[in-house]
């Protein structure tokens, strides 16, 4: 639920597999 949470928060209208591909890219960045 957090993590769909943050992908809507990145982009509302992002399907899941977008948000879940852009929190991978955010947690690339941060590591």
């Amino acid at each position: 639920i957090i993590c769909e949470a943050m992908c809507f928060m990145i982009d509302l209208n992002a399907s899941l597999k977008v948000c879940y591909d852009k929190l991978f890219q955010l947690f690339d960045k941060i590591i």
